[in-house]
């Protein structure tokens, strides 16, 4: 009689990034509980956690963590910026504030869902290619074209590039421009133009790759929107990180860097300064981009868990035959009813819009069409090259993810028209 030994082995890239979620997380729950919540606690950043909670939050960073893949493709590298911006911090704020019930429920469901499905082998659309030559041009002229009808149509006289005056620039802007050109600023600044400055450093056409800069300037000039400005950074230096293959197995380190960022500022500005002004990036980067997302989504659940739905009736794709049973979209109402402003706008991701238009079903259906939208650029990255996917899909993951309806980003913010450009972009080389 024989006997059957049985190993588990775990990989040492999944044991570096359960080893790192957990750090991570323990980064960010020290920064939410004594900062985030101290310093902002009247935006409703709470604080209601035990022992318990701190064994929850180790067990489900560790299982999510673990069930990111390893392939270094397109999926994975999207999958692990949205592991750390959004599953890790959403974790630790649900079992750290003390969260709804409903939200914890749906966030977990949610990432059962999106992992698996976005692991699906999806063929991808592809027609006809332009050619390799022609591809720039047509990127650098299209954008320009936008760019003048944008002026024209706009009436924009004269170009802003003083930070400090965007807000006031921005309001007088939007008071005078026709509301379609909205579509221009994620077409041109978030899909074109950062499709062009990528597709010139792969080919090393330096000389488009400036005029590709230059008019995503000018375009800043024009709208003032700060993140024309600063995510063609983001998108460019994930690019050259994700370049070379060897290098995309360290990206849970770009990542762990974030904390350790803000855990400096805290150390110069609390303890050197004595000073709270001067905390950037924990304002920035633990609240604004880690906490305030889920914050926003528990407060969704919070207010359409016993008030009406949407069902879509704010959205084109009802076409109107679908009455609003608010005067305002979902965000506004959330502003007004959290912040007792009725001007702010408590945009947020698949949780949040997805819970205001259809309860249970909005979330895993904004869950499941997020997974295979994953899929999809997957097999974009295997035909056109991982890096150049992966960047590209950078801004639309963290939208979709954290700040935008998922119908909104498909129709507005420009995803239907990137699908549309890869499936016509010819290979790197």
């Amino acid at each position: 009689m024989s006997t059957q030994t049985i190993s588990l082995s775990i990989s040492r890239p999944t044991v570096v990034k359960v080893l790192i979620s957990l750090a991570y997380a323990a980064l960010i729950s020290w920064l939410y509980i004594n900062e985030v919540a101290t310093t902002w606690g009247y935006q409703g950043f709470g604080v209601d956690y035990s022992a318990f909670s701190a064994v929850i939050i180790i067990f489900a960073t560790s299982m999510v963590a673990a069930a990111m893949p390893n392939e270094g493709d397109t999926r994975s590298m999207l999958l692990m910026l949205t592991h750390f911006l959004f599953f890790v911090p959403s974790i630790v704020f649900a079992f750290i504030s003390g969260a709804h019930l409903t939200y914890i429920a749906l966030l977990f469901s949610s990432i059962a869902v999106i992992i698996p499905l976005s692991g699906l082998a999806i063929k991808p659309i592809r027609t006809s290619p332009i050619r390799r030559s022609q591809f720039l041009p047509f990127l650098i002229i299209s954008s320009f074209i936008f760019v003048v009808l944008y002026a024209l149509l706009g009436n924009i006289r004269s170009l802003n590039f003083d930070l400090s005056a965007v807000y006031a620039v921005r309001a007088e802007n939007v008071e005078s421009l026709p509301g379609f050109l909205g579509y221009f600023v994620s077409l041109i600044s978030a899909i074109m133009l950062p499709m062009a400055m990528i597709y010139s450093l792969a080919t090393r056409n330096y000389v488009l790759l400036g005029a590709a800069i230059g008019l995503q300037l000018v375009f800043f000039g024009m709208t003032n929107f700060k993140n024309i400005l600063f995510s063609p950074l983001l998108i460019i230096f994930i690019y050259l990180f994700a370049r070379e293959p060897s290098r995309r197995l360290y990206l849970p380190y770009f990542f762990f860097g974030l904390p350790i960022a803000a855990m400096v500022n805290f150390l110069i500005s609390r303890i050197v300064l004595q000073s709270e002004d001067l905390l950037f990036v924990v304002n920035n980067f633990i609240r604004r981009l880690l906490f305030a997302p889920p914050l926003l989504d528990n407060m969704h659940i919070q207010f359409f868990s016993e008030n009406a739905l949407y069902y879509w009736s704010t959205s084109r794709i009802t076409f109107g035959l679908v009455e609003s049973p608010y005067s305002q979209t979902a965000p506004f109402v959330i502003g007004l009813e959290f912040f007792q402003f009725d001007t702010w706008a408590a945009n947020t991701g698949i949780i949040g819009s997805g819970y205001s238009n259809a309860g249970a079903f909005g979330v895993l259906l904004y869950a499941t069409l997020f997974g295979l939208l994953l899929a999809l650029l997957n097999s974009y990255g295997k035909h056109l090259g991982h890096a150049f996917v992966t960047s590209l899909g950078v801004l639309t993951v963290m939208n979709i993810t954290r700040s935008s309806d998922f119908v909104t980003v498909l129709l507005t913010h420009g995803l239907v028209f990137l699908i549309a450009l890869l499936a016509v972009t010819p290979k790197e080389n």
